[in-house]
């Protein structure tokens, strides 16, 4: 690992310097490139963005690009405005997963990696940077006449003739992110079941706040305290989810009547709170100054919240039928609509490339 002073910008440099090379020619006709990014933010800043977009591929059969972050609506003021630009100029080329049904709460994961793979040349060219840098200005260098961040960082190229477990394990995320993002678009009966498994999620941690609620007469405060930080933590991920899927008209609706109950709480102040376990909760409740009464007011308030949007994950579960989602694809314009007919214009041959990829075996892929 390479450490990044405040004072220094080698972070940026390296970054910018791997980028360079994933928009180089491939090295064969046959070739098949990979492109796969994640951070808790991207910037809207022209010196990191743009660098960033005009590096990476145009949506093509040969060319995948898939980026994993966090929903604008995880976060308040302008730093909502900032992700939810870079989101929408990241649609343009890449995949774009701000949900992942294994119901994650943050994506902390920072990362950029590469592949061009030749099968026919049996060759494999992968660039990789890895850190704790976000794609961000601070984050990856020292803007001039302000502070950087301290970071750490570590970045490097490989030319081999196989693709080993480490990179089996990133094609096999690829894969499952990518299914996830095509069966919006021809599955409408997936999107349902989304809906239905997240709703009964929802349940499930209503069902936790009702009982900590009962047990909490002349009790610790630790099951109302674990009970109201799971629910914020719930609602966050109910937000990115509605975020996730393409913003036909039912689902817009969903996102304003999610948003008119916002969580109380900021996102990395609910990722602090979150405690190990009923006892560690109890300690932290105490440390933090919450009594029962204003831990009861506050489950109370979560109760609420959380059958309103129960309530909204089911209402447009019911309205959703073939014909009706495919219609709001098609009326979808702008970014949006070209992002989600990219998606499946592109993403059946996306899939079967990586399965193909994956399917090499022996021949191709050492495990």
């Amino acid at each position: 690992m390479i450490i990044k002073e405040p004072w220094e910008k080698n972070a940026y440099e390296a970054f910018t310097q791997l980028l360079g090379k994933v928009s180089t020619p491939p090295p064969c006709p046959d070739y098949f490139s990979l492109t796969y990014i994640s951070s808790l933010i991207i910037s809207n800043s022209r010196s990191v963005l743009d660098e960033l977009v005009k590096h990476l591929p145009q949506w093509g059969p040969r060319e995948l690009c898939l980026v994993r972050t966090n929903a604008p609506s995880y976060f308040q003021g302008h730093m909502k405005s900032v992700q939810r630009e870079a989101v929408d100029r990241l649609k343009e080329r890449c995949y774009v997963v701000l949900y992942n049904p294994r119901r994650e709460f943050l994506n902390h994961a920072k990362f950029l990696i590469h592949y061009k793979v030749c099968p026919g040349e049996r060759l494999v060219v992968s660039y990789r940077y890895y850190g704790s840098t976000n794609f961000t200005v601070a984050g990856l260098a020292h803007p001039p006449g302000r502070s950087g961040n301290y970071e750490e960082y570590a970045y490097w190229r490989r030319r081999k003739g196989f693709l080993d477990r480490r990179d089996a394990f990133y094609v096999r995320e690829l894969l499952e992110l990518l299914q996830h993002k095509l069966k919006q678009v021809l599955e409408p009966d997936y999107v349902a079941q989304l809906l239905n498994k997240h709703a009964e999620y929802l349940r499930k941690t209503l069902g936790g706040i009702e009982s900590s609620l009962e047990r909490s007469r002349g009790e610790s405060r630790g099951p109302l305290y674990a009970a109201y930080v799971s629910s914020l933590a719930a609602r966050y991920m109910t937000l990115a989810l509605a975020h996730d899927l393409p913003g036909t008209p039912e689902v817009v609706k969903l996102r304003e009547r999610l948003e008119g109950w916002p969580p109380g709480l900021g996102v990395f102040e609910v990722e602090a709170m979150t405690p190990w376990d009923e006892e560690d909760a109890g300690a932290m409740a105490e440390r933090l100054g919450l009594d029962q009464d204003t831990l009861r007011r506050e489950a109370e308030a979560e109760g609420k919240a959380l059958r309103s949007y129960v309530g909204a994950l089911e209402d447009l579960r019911k309205a959703i039928s073939r014909e009706s989602w495919e219609a709001g694809l098609r009326r979808l314009e702008g970014v949006e609509g070209e992002h989600w007919e990219s998606v499946g214009r592109y993403g059946v041959e996306h899939l079967m490339a990586l399965e193909r990829l994956l399917g090499w075996g022996g021949q191709f892929l050492r495990l």
